[in-house]
C-alpha cells in the first residue's frame, strides 16, 4: 500500500513512533535515502508539511526523485500483491 502510494510520486511525510505504519512508512523512507519525509517529531512533521504545500518546487524535486528511484532501484520492482 505504501509502496503503491510512493510509485505514483506524491511527497510523503511521517513520524516514526511507536505504530507499526508509521514505522513501515519512514523505513521505505530511509530505504529510498528520502530521509527529509521522516519527520523527528510531531513539530518536525507539521513543519514539513506545511513547507511542502507551500513550495511546489520541492514537491516537484521529489516526484523526479522518486520517478528516478523507479527507474534504478529494485524497491519498485517486487511482484504486486
Amino acid at each position: 500500500m505504501w509502496s503503491d502510494a510512493l510509485y505514483m510520486g506524491p511527497p510523503m511525510v511521517t513520524v516514526a513512533g511507536r505504530i507499526c505504519a508509521p514505522r513501515v512508512t519512514a523505513s521505505m523512507l530511509s530505504q529510498l535515502e528520502l530521509h527529509e519525509g521522516v519527520a523527528t517529531d510531531v513539530e518536525d512533521y507539521t513543519n514539513t508539511v506545511i513547507e511542502l504545500a507551500l513550495n511546489a518546487d520541492r514537491r516537484k524535486a521529489i516526484r523526479r526523485r522518486l520517478a528516478d528511484l523507479r527507474n534504478r532501484t529494485e524497491f519498485f520492482s517486487g511482484p504486486a500483491i
